[in-house]
């Protein structure tokens, strides 16, 4: 048992109070049992008998003989003993009492006993569990905060890379240039912006030269008197009329229209044309 009354730590404090030793023994102080089992007798006398019922010295308890103090911190003449008893002794002392106050003790260190049993010896106490888990939860936010900035990496390269349009030869001119226009409308902060969007293109195309506007009038006037319905008529677009007619200057221009208006939204636009080298 440990010997030094200076290094046990108050544990459990009900009926009586009980104190854990820095090797992590449940002990109770001799002059507390004696106090809250209300004996009479003399505090050593009483202990005296206690001990004869057959418990052993540095086995069952230990005796600490200490110079009582005075408030202002000397010594007084004589000395205090105390005696620092384990949870089964006290538990056996306080039984042969014959009283309620010793049956109470007794079931109290019994059910602590208890209760400490479900903890094995080596787990760490409460402190120590709230201290891991809040470097559990300080790891899991640090990971959170990495996969957070992956994630914005990983969409970052997908955006660049959807918003970098390569034509080539071989490539469907068409579909590239309608998305991307449509990307130019949408980080305009899209609604009105895609007519406006079109517009512009349609503006710029007269201006060199080629009607985009008139020439996609009469293709849907000519559709719809042979008779083709509504929703094929509907969907008739000016990239069809522009790449359907095989006019490369006005393919040429439409591209550029298509270039100017992605650098002035930051939209990247690469385009291989027909008549450029690879």
């Amino acid at each position: 048992m440990n010997n030094n009354l200076e290094t046990i730590r108050i544990f459990s404090e009900d009926v009586i109070p009980v104190y854990d030793t820095d090797t992590g023994e449940k002990v109770v102080l001799g002059r507390e049992l004696h106090e809250r089992l209300k004996i009479k007798d003399k505090y050593t006398d009483w202990m005296q008998r206690m001990i004869g019922y057959g418990f052993s010295e540095d086995a069952d308890y230990y005796t600490l003989r200490k110079k009582p103090k005075r408030q202002d911190g000397t010594e007084m003449p004589g000395e205090r003993i105390e005696h620092v008893i384990t949870l089964d002794m006290a538990k056996h002392i306080a039984m042969i009492q014959r009283t309620p106050e010793g049956m109470e003790i007794r079931q109290k260190l019994i059910d602590l006993e208890k209760n400490v049993s479900h903890y094995p010896v080596g787990q760490p106490s409460s402190l120590q569990i709230l201290n891991m888990m809040v470097q559990a939860v300080n790891e899991q936010a640090a990971r959170s905060a990495e996969t957070e900035k992956r994630v914005d990496a990983i969409e970052s390269s997908f955006n660049n890379m959807c918003s970098i349009m390569t034509l080539s030869v071989k490539d469907d001119a068409r579909k590239v240039c309608q998305r991307t226009l449509n990307a130019i409308a949408t980080k305009r902060g899209g609604g009105t912006a895609y007519a406006d969007v079109w517009n512009e293109v349609y503006d710029e195309m007269k201006e060199n030269g080629f009607d985009v506007r008139r020439r996609l009038d009469n293709r849907k006037k000519d559709a719809a008197s042979k008779g083709m319905s509504k929703t094929f008529v509907r969907k008739i677009n000016a990239v069809d009329i522009i790449f359907d007619s095989k006019d490369k200057k006005m393919e040429s221009a439409f591209i550029n229209s298509v270039r100017r208006l992605a650098a002035a939204t930051n939209v990247k636009f690469e385009v291989k044309e027909e008549n450029q080298p690879a």
